[in-house]
């Protein structure tokens, strides 16, 4: 017992030290940034291609404007969570955050953190709602769901009228996750206010415990178990990729009437073949560029709106051509 113990306190022992050790990093290099009036960091999952497009964008407009943003744990060899490098960011002692909220308790806290040493926080493209944040700049949560409601009641409405149709919500294990829990809100409602209870059946499933591998895993276990719902809704571009590639590898396509949020190529190439039948966006393009205004402008008055709010796309099977060709011509 008492070895264990021993090396349990060796081990978090490590831990702090190369905790320190990658902060320490993150702090040097700032000191590459000396050329610019300003250095900031970006916080999100280094992995998710909807957060590097918005960090890309902010990136450029803050270059602009004589300002260096840093992605960070970009270079780390360690992989660390988006709260532990929420914690670093702190400790570099940076001009500002920006960071990819996500609603839960422990990120809230990891904002007021650092806005009580005096580092002004911007969420982007996921909020922390009663946190200390400066301003988040996104979708709104609720209206999202609004949205997502409207898109498959109008593929499935005629079909509802004659048989009632499970929908299956995939969500993030994070029990206490507000953003997620609107989006929710907003299906229900929408569903409600039309008079449509008696149509659609509403549940939802967790999916993993917020790690890869047994996010694919629970997914795939879904589509192995041959109960699958009549409409499937994903709330966020992993879920969403996830999918794709699972209801192809299991030989479903066509069996589940599938929804998704955001996009990149996978997604996009899941809509050109049909093989899920919508999805609802917003511009990371557009997320990342107010973002950086809005921390200018509270670098410069102190004051900046506490929500700016970025417009909901849905795409399509019928139009994601359109899309891709206008995303182009904006970039």
């Amino acid at each position: 017992m008492i070895i264990v113990l021993g090396v349990l306190i060796a081990a978090s022992i490590l831990c702090l030290i190369l905790f320190r050790a990658n902060a320490a990093r993150l702090l040097q290099a700032g000191s590459k940034s000396s050329s610019y009036t300003s250095h900031y960091v970006f916080v999100g999952d280094i992995n998710d291609e909807f957060s590097k497009n918005i960090y890309e964008a902010a990136a450029s407009e803050l270059s602009s404007r004589d300002a260096y943003l840093e992605y960070t744990g970009q270079d780390l060899e360690t992989s660390y969570s988006v709260s532990d490098l929420m914690k670093m960011a702190t400790y570099s002692r940076a001009d500002g955050i920006f960071v990819v909220g996500d609603g839960t308790d422990g990120m809230t806290d990891q904002i007021n953190n650092a806005v009580n040493h005096g580092i002004p926080v911007i969420c982007v493209g996921g909020d922390c709602y009663g946190s200390l944040r400066q301003s988040y700049v996104g979708v709104t949560y609720y209206e999202f769901g609004q949205r997502m409601a409207q898109m498959f009641l109008a593929d499935t409405r005629d079909q509802a009228s004659r048989e009632k149709m499970n929908v299956l919500i995939l969500t993030s294990p994070e029990e206490r996750n507000t953003n997620q829990n609107l989006i929710i809100s907003g299906i229900r409602d929408y569903i409600q206010n039309n008079y449509l209870s008696f149509a659609y059946s509403i549940q939802s499933y967790e999916v993993g415990d917020g790690s890869l591998f047994t996010d694919v895993e629970s997914i795939n276990q879904l589509f192995e178990s041959g109960h699958l719902p009549d409409i499937l809704l994903c709330l966020d571009e992993s879920t969403t990729n996830h999918v794709c590639q699972a209801v192809v590898d299991s030989n479903h396509v066509g069996d589940v009437t599938i929804y998704g949020s955001f996009t990149n190529d996978t997604i996009l190439n899941a809509l050109r073949k049909k093989i899920i039948s919508g999805v609802l966006t917003v511009s990371p393009e557009e997320i990342g560029k107010k973002a950086a205004e809005s921390m200018t402008e509270y670098k410069d008055s102190g004051f900046v709106t506490e929500y700016s709010t970025i417009d909901i796309q849905s795409v399509t099977p019928d139009n994601v051509d359109k899309y891709t060709y206008s995303k182009g011509e904006r970039q």
